[in-house]
């Protein structure tokens, strides 16, 4: 994984590897540039995986967060 694809959004990422998939299922590609664009898809499911599993965590702790009530002053 490389620098500019752990800078990359999750949009940015998906639609990187679209564009992978689209060029491989043109059928215009040898086999070297092939395993090449395998690759780096691979890489780009790994990154998107990271990320949202980051915010998977992060919206657990906002839901466990949550479920504490927070004390409130009434005021008349």
């Amino acid at each position: 994984m490389t620098k500019k694809e752990k800078q990359n959004s999750f949009e940015e990422n998906l639609e990187k590897l679209q564009g992978i998939v689209d060029r491989v299922d043109s059928g215009e590609l040898g086999l070297e540039q092939m395993i090449a664009s395998y690759e780096e898809g691979l890489a780009l499911i790994k990154t998107c995986r990271s990320i949202l599993e980051s915010a998977e965590l992060k919206i657990n702790k906002l839901v466990e967060n949550s479920d504490k009530p927070e004390p409130f002053d009434i005021q008349d």
